[in-house]
């Protein structure tokens, strides 16, 4: 069944709705993106475009149910205004003849009054002639406005007026003279405000073509108008009439030496675009849309390519940064493994008490009883340890001495591994910072990234952070070498010399006491002890086991290793908000980078992994 009219209405205002509110939601995205990239200098430009973009799309949607608003605009002397009075069927509706500027006001055109009362609302302070034809029947669907000329000596006076106008305008009709079709200031001033017009939202005019040769028109000015409009604008006219619309006024008033030379004239074609364009059920909602849309399109396509501009330098700079940060790390971790006083001296009761939650039998519990009393010892060591502010003259007289791997760095960084690895990692920094920073320069950065603090963190974090570095590289270790030194292998057999004696042991005295017999004391006196050396000489074998498998050395050596490999994974300049800021701006030189509502959903590779795109 045929759906009516206003329910065909209804459904088109609902859905366009949406649709604008999601390209308003688009703009946001993409406004907030281009904001996690201060220091990206075109990124101030965009975001104001993206403003002007989303208040120009709010103007539409508060305005949906209004008649579309088609409005004329052309250079003085076009004959914009004569257009203007052919279409109205009034002659003298608006101002015309040789005095320029001929049009020094907004002329309004409407049906009703009510068609204009929101419009003159919106314009202000805006000069504005209304004029009202309740017969005209291509006013049915549309308001029509006459513009003040482009290019004439009130345009200072004008601007303001016409920036209005274009703002509340659906349907722009550019209109240009024939006789000289390439005016570039026009075209020029139009530039910014045809961008947001789509397909038939766009209609190029050329008029007065009754005065040159029919066939020079057709075959050489249109052409290379039509090709000099795309290059100028970015974009093709989509609807383009060449007419004389003088012809079409009651009174052309024609000059006797002066006649039309031709008969070729669309006039007729430009006027039925408009009447069938936008007299179908919806038709106002689906324009509006499509501007909207034309307006995000141009934003996210400008956005686009000026961070293809500056994709090269960039992603220069973002493998600068992930080398850097490999060299720095490795310096960082080299001073950690020159300082030689890094390891606690409470790892080897660490080392006993991970072994004793993992030891069963005999063996396990000395091996517990053993880690108790390291900890203990640990304890009174503690107890009889220098004051603080003493050991901290000795460690910084032990910085400062020549045999210290270290050197004077860890002393003037602080105390502890921590610091003296900040200090390596700072100073890598330094010395190749200026190639980075110059390829971000280049980039359009902000030169405010030529001072290095713009991609270190704090130094409190840094610090925090290789001492943490190093303590859980040393966790690791302690963890996978007491599992190695507890496998199922190795307690079997260092736990079976001292069940073997107690089993026999056993077995005897409870053969004997079956048999009814009893065992003198030496009998139990001897076992208890041949069972303590037993478990004492496998203790200590166990010991020498440990002792070989956990050297300082070795444990040193893999716990460096592993905070070389946490340290290349973890990359802290990767995380820095530079780093943030560059990704950001990459990721709009791919265009499922760029935020839409209507995107394609699934998983989007790096923006700057692989070759660069073709420009």
């Amino acid at each position: 069944m045929k759906k009516s009219e206003p329910v065909e209405r209804g459904l088109s205002r609902i859905q366009a709705l949406g649709e604008i509110q999601g390209v308003l939601k688009d703009l946001n995205r993409l406004e907030k993106r281009l904001k996690q990239a201060p220091l990206w200098r075109p990124g101030t430009a965009l975001i104001r475009e993206c403003r002007e973009a989303s208040r120009l799309i709010a103007g539409l949607k508060a305005r949906f149910e209004q008649k579309l608003v088609v409005t004329l605009i052309g250079p003085s002397g076009s004959g914009k205004s004569t257009l203007f009075n052919a279409l109205a069927g009034v002659d003298d509706l608006s101002k015309t003849g040789s005095k320029r500027p001929t049009t020094e006001k907004i002329v309004l055109l409407s049906q009703k009054d009510s068609d204009i009362t929101d419009i003159l609302g919106t314009l202000e302070t805006a000069p504005a002639e209304i004029h009202h034809r309740p017969e005209c029947d291509l006013l049915r669907h549309m308001v029509l406005i006459d513009t003040p000329d482009t290019d004439s000596t009130h345009l200072v006076n004008h601007r303001r007026c016409l920036h209005q106008v274009l703002a509340l305008s659906d349907v722009l009709i550019c209109l240009f003279d024939a006789q000289n079709p390439k005016r570039r200031d026009h075209v020029d001033f139009l530039s910014p405000h045809v961008r947001r017009f789509e397909g038939a939202s766009l209609i190029v005019v050329l008029n007065k073509c009754d005065r040159l040769d029919e066939e020079e028109l057709g075959n050489t000015i249109v052409p290379e108008f039509t090709g000099y409009l795309e290059a100028c604008w970015g974009k093709p006219a989509e609807a383009l009439f060449c007419i004389s619309a003088r012809n079409h006024l009651k009174d052309p008033r024609w000059d006797a030496t002066a006649l039309p030379r031709h008969g070729f004239d669309q006039f007729d074609g430009l006027k039925k675009t408009l009447q069938q364009a936008f007299a179908k059920a919806g038709a106002r909602f689906d324009r509006r849309l499509k501007n909207a849309r034309a307006l995000w399109e141009a934003v996210s396509s400008r956005a686009r390519r000026e961070a293809l501009k500056d994709r090269k330098p960039l992603i220069q700079a973002l493998d600068q940064i992930q080398n850097l940060e490999k060299r720095a790390a490795e310096k960082a971790v080299t001073t950690l493994q020159s300082d030689r006083t890094r390891l606690p001296f409470s790892v080897p009761a660490r080392i006993y008490q991970e072994l004793a939650q993992r030891w069963t039998g005999p063996v396990g519990w000395l091996i517990a009883v053993w880690a108790r009393f390291l900890m203990v010892g640990s304890g009174i060591r503690n107890l009889f340890r220098l004051p603080g502010s003493v050991r901290h003259l000795k460690e910084r007289a032990r910085a400062f001495h020549p045999s210290n791997p270290t050197g004077p760095g860890a002393a003037m960084t602080g105390k502890g591994p921590g610091a003296a690895a900040l200090f390596a990692y700072r100073f890598e920094l330094v010395r190749h910072w200026g190639d980075m920073a110059a390829a971000l320069v280049k980039g359009r950065f902000d030169p405010w990234v030529w001072k290095v603090d713009t991609l270190l963190q704090q130094r409190a974090a840094l610090e925090d952070y290789f001492s943490f570095l190093w303590d859980s590289a040393l966790e690791t270790e302690i963890q996978r070498t007491c599992n190695r030194l507890s496998g199922v292998f190795l307690q079997l057999l260092f736990n079976l010399p001292g069940l073997g004696i107690l089993g026999y042991a056993a077995w005897v005295t409870v053969n004997d006491f079956i048999r009814g017999r009893i065992l003198p004391f030496d009998f139990f006196l001897h076992a208890l002890f041949a069972v303590g050396v037993i478990l004492l000489l496998s203790f200590f074998a166990y010991q020498a086991l440990v002792r070989f498998a956990a050297t300082k050395h070795r444990l040193e050596a893999r716990a460096l290793e592993t905070a070389r490999r946490m340290a290349a994974a973890e990359g802290r300049l990767q995380e820095s908000p530079l780093v943030d800021q560059i990704t950001a701006v990459l990721s709009l030189t791919d265009p499922s980078g760029i935020p839409h509502e209507t995107a394609t959903k699934g998983p989007r590779p790096l923006p700057f992994s692989g070759a660069s795109p073709k420009e």
